[in-house]
């Protein structure tokens, strides 16, 4: 049963990175919340980082998964079978699944808020930045009502 305990081992090496990257996530909101950038970018990087060691990892766990469903002679191996299955280490590898997709997925919804918080700080952003230069959105220079659309040489030259 080694590809199990190896499955188990990534499972959890997984799980661990992702409850770490959880626990950054929520202290992105802190940064965005203050715009700092510096800190944003930083943020950013270190996601990067992540993405690829759980890339790394996740490549790992599917083919020590798939050298366990050989040993136990099934095409996939499903939670739902590693439960049934009666073998201690299947039933704790189903469980390290199981908790790895709740961090997966307690990660989504945090990166998820925190486009959120990202989109209302880039509006104040914007009113900001457009309530320091203002520009006129309804009439042109000569009084006339502006049309955005058709805009020609001569009345840009004029």
């Amino acid at each position: 049963m080694i590809p199990l305990e190896q499955a188990l081992d990534v499972a959890t090496r997984m799980r661990d990175a992702v409850q770490a990257e959880l626990a950054e996530a929520r202290q992105q909101r802190i940064f965005i919340r203050q715009l700092d950038v510096q800190g944003l970018f930083e943020r950013a990087r270190q996601r990067g980082e992540f993405n690829v060691k759980l890339a790394q990892l996740q490549d790992a766990l599917s083919t020590a998964l798939q050298e366990g469903a050989a040993v136990l002679g099934v095409e996939r191996l499903t939670t739902d079978l590693l439960h049934t299955s009666g073998i201690g280490m299947a039933q704790r590898l189903a469980e390290a699944l199981s908790e790895l997709r709740a961090s997966a997925q307690a990660l989504q919804e945090i990166d998820h808020m925190n486009q959120i918080v990202a989109k209302r700080a880039l509006a104040c952003v914007r009113g900001y930045v457009s309530a320091l230069s203002p520009q006129a959105s309804a009439y042109n220079r000569y009084g006339g009502v502006q049309d955005p659309g058709t805009n020609t040489i001569a009345r840009q030259v004029a």
